[in-house]
């Protein structure tokens, strides 16, 4: 294949993103079926909230500056009584108060509401006030939350518990939002078994698949499973066609290194273009990405530890921009290693690493041992990845480095 090879993670990290196209499909989803959709448009509040001004405590509505109040330890009549839900229909006047509880509506002449504890309730209609409130004390207004119109979230964000609870607060029933894009994923190679099955001679089982699926569904993506394929251009074509019909994009795992059984590189050129293959970062290498017509198709490799560094760094944000969000490029904190590291110069790598909060609140991180893009129990054991630039060599203990914490990509 006659194509680029060896980009900078962050060239790849750009071509990739530049090169897919977000979703333009629209569906109004009801909010029980909202939570982790990608909201197609601005949302706005069609009413104030709160709706009308209420109480902030349990206690007693008055008027703050009733005559009545600068006697010492003044006392009130209790007319009435208004609850969250039945409020109280009459006007407070100069003497009077109304019992009052935590989100009713203030009753119309009080300006103020003393909290149950500044007082002392005398017989069942008379209330001693040890406290003397200020204007508009423990009411909430009137759209102090969210005025008419204003807007809740803008377009791009996905839904949260916190976010469905917000819309619920303004009345609203349903939101408008990007519909799933259909993401096709098999797996290849013939020493690929799925588990269940008995393992032959130089079988094994294959995690990548699980790997992969559970990835995607943790995004707002539709999983279109296409398989396991084995090394054979006729199988391979078939799993691309069927995703070619199905799917806006095509994810695969195995089969793109350099050996005479990888032949998903030549398939891809065959029914469609190779836009890049291979990118200079430890672990995953060899990565794969081109076009069948508007279809793009990321092959990524198939030891089980370059799958998932390859699918974090460069696959995840430009499947975010399909979904309609933001792609966000992974971050990284500064950290102090614990111990030393080896690492040849030539690629960004990416190591597994434990990192830990000291008591002063710094981070220090120490790797996982060995570094094998085979050793899959490394991922579980980590909590971030260490990165360690191009160009870097061999650190020692204590040497200042940058670490992704696992917390961004919910593994």
């Amino acid at each position: 294949m006659d194509v680029p090879t060896f980009l900078d993670l962050a060239d790849a990290q750009k071509r990739l993103i530049e090169e897919v196209t977000a979703t333009s499909a629209i569906i109004d989803v009801p909010l029980e079926a909202a939570l982790g959709c990608v909201v197609a448009s601005d949302v706005a509040a069609p009413i104030d909230i709160p709706h009308f001004d209420n109480s902030a405590m349990d206690g007693y509505a008055l008027l703050h500056d009733d005559p009545a109040l600068a006697t010492e330890r003044p006392q009130l009549a209790v007319i009435g009584e208004s609850f969250a839900g039945h409020p109280y229909s009459g006007i407070v006047s100069p003497g009077q108060c109304v019992r009052i509880f935590t989100g009713a509506r203030i009753p119309e002449g009080a300006s103020a509401v003393v909290m149950q504890e500044d007082t002392t309730l005398l017989g069942d209609r008379q209330v001693r006030f040890d406290a003397r409130p200020s204007a508009q004390h423990h009411i909430r207004h009137r759209g102090s939350d969210v005025r008419l119109g204003q807007r809740l979230f803008a377009r791009g964000i996905r839904l949260t518990p916190a976010h469905l609870g917000l819309v619920a607060s303004a009345g609203i029933t349903s939101v408008s939002c990007y519909e799933h894009p259909r993401i096709g994923l098999f797996t290849n190679g013939d020493e690929i078994v799925m588990p269940g099955k008995p393992l032959g001679p130089g079988d094994i089982y294959d995690s990548n698949h699980h790997f992969l699926a559970a990835a995607l569904r943790a995004l707002p993506i539709e999983v279109v499973d296409l398989g396991h394929v084995r090394d054979d251009v006729r199988a391979l074509e078939n799993a691309i066609q069927t995703g070619l019909r199905d799917c806006d994009a095509i994810l695969s795992s195995g089969g793109v290194s350099v050996g005479e059984a990888d032949l998903v590189g030549d398939v891809l050129a065959r029914l469609g273009e190779v836009a890049f293959w291979k990118v200079a970062m430890k672990p995953g290498k060899p990565l794969l990405f081109g076009h069948l017509g508007n279809t793009p198709f990321f092959g990524l490799p198939g030891n089980p530890v370059s799958t998932v560094v390859t699918f974090l760094q460069l696959v995840r944000p430009a499947f975010e921009k399909m979904c309609g969000l933001n792609p966000t490029s992974p971050w990284s904190i500064k950290a102090t290693l614990r111990s030393a590291i080896d690492k040849s110069p030539g690629r960004l790598d990416f190591q597994r690493g434990i990192m830990s909060f000291d008591q002063d609140g710094s981070v220090t991180v120490e790797s996982t041992g060995d570094q094998s893009s085979a050793i899959l129990s490394s991922v579980v054991q980590a909590n971030c990845l260490i990165v360690l630039p191009r160009e870097q060599g061999n650190l020692l203990e204590g040497a200042g480095v940058r670490v992704q914490p696992y917390a961004q990509f919910g593994l």
